[in-house]
């Protein structure tokens, strides 16, 4: 929401970097549970960054939670970073520190949940004016998470990503939906332990005689959004919460656990009335515990949930999904 952030700065020092940007927190009431103000997009030792900022938390509706995004691909990382709110005139700073890792299996987003009480935040820190400024200051540590010296994405990620982008040298098509794609079966198995057991573990394969494989159930770009990852890393910029709901299904179906992440923590920062029930059902489906446990937790809200219990979707699940039912109905009794 960039009308809610104004004056950002970047500063670079020897020992890092620390961003600052100013929140309207009186626009910021108009937002609903679980909307995020980003900052824009600011460089450090050579990655991509932003901070996500939630007025009216993420997880707990009385605190503010503030998160460190990273926007690029990246290797395993070990981050220690600052998140300070700057008060009012006189007072002094609230301050926590985090340390983050971000590794090839994790979220791209760590922070707080809990960052500060609202009632603190309007209290010592919202201006006469109605802003609050966070400053963000990112340390970086000497060694990564594996103890390994922290070194940039190199060139190997740029040439596989363009060797599928190329088309070259491919030896294994997919029919998916009466379209063919093509990509490269070594890779494949390396990234996915269901796709090195389809494509090495016949005797069809090991001969050199693989044909075609068709694909069943799934759609195109979700196919291609799937390869993206695995050549990647990362994910393609066209999706949706419905894409992301396929893409997520298809992660589950071959292990890919690191797309799991991505997509799981797309749907929980893009919930709303209109997909939570869908998200639910696809998080019991796949047995994904923090994906499901957050759809109840914003499902059993009470300002959602008399809203929800009016449509065809919610009698639908009740009917289908009697377990689903019935463990929202013990969420609603634990928040009352």
């Amino acid at each position: 929401m960039a009308s809610a952030c104004v004056d950002e700065t970047n500063l670079i020092s020897t020992d890092g970097t620390t961003h600052q940007f100013q929140v309207n927190y009186l626009e910021s009431k108009n937002l609903s549970h679980s909307q995020c103000i980003d900052s824009s997009i600011f460089k450090s030792a050579g990655y991509k960054w932003n901070i996500c900022c939630y007025p009216k938390g993420f997880l707990y509706n009385n605190y503010i939670s503030v998160y460190l995004e990273i926007r690029s691909d990246w290797a395993d990382l070990k981050v220690n970073f600052n998140l300070d709110i700057l008060g009012k005139s006189g007072s002094e700073p609230f301050h926590r520190t985090f340390t983050a890792r971000y590794t090839s299996g994790s979220s791209n987003s760590w922070g707080l949940h809990s960052f500060i009480k609202i009632t603190n935040l309007e209290e010592s820190y919202v201006t006469e004016d109605g802003y609050f400024q966070i400053l963000c200051s990112i340390n970086w540590t000497d060694k990564d998470c594996n103890g390994i010296s922290r070194v940039p994405v190199g060139d190997v990620k740029e040439d596989i990503s363009k060797l599928w982008q190329s088309g070259e040298m491919t030896d294994v098509n997919f029919e998916v939906d009466g379209e063919i794609i093509s990509a490269h079966m070594v890779i494949l198995a390396a990234r996915s332990s269901v796709f090195k057991a389809e494509l090495f573990g016949n005797i069809n394969t090991a001969q050199g005689k693989i044909g075609c494989i068709r694909i069943e159930d799934m759609k195109p770009a979700v196919f291609r959004a799937l390869l993206h990852f695995i050549y990647n890393n990362s994910l393609d910029n066209e999706r949706d919460t419905v894409m992301t709901q396929q893409l997520l299904a298809a992660a589950s179906r071959y292990a890919i656990k690191g797309l799991i992440v991505r997509c799981e923590d797309y749907l929980m920062k893009n919930l709303s009335l209109d997909t939570v029930l869908d998200v639910l059902i696809l998080a019991q489906g796949h047995h994904l515990s923090n994906l499901k446990e957050t759809c109840l937790e914003f499902a059993a809200r009470q300002k959602n949930i008399t809203k929800l219990v009016l449509t065809d979707g919610y009698n639908q699940m009740a009917q289908a999904y009697p377990s689903l039912w019935t463990e929202l109905g013990k969420k609603l009794k634990a928040t009352e």
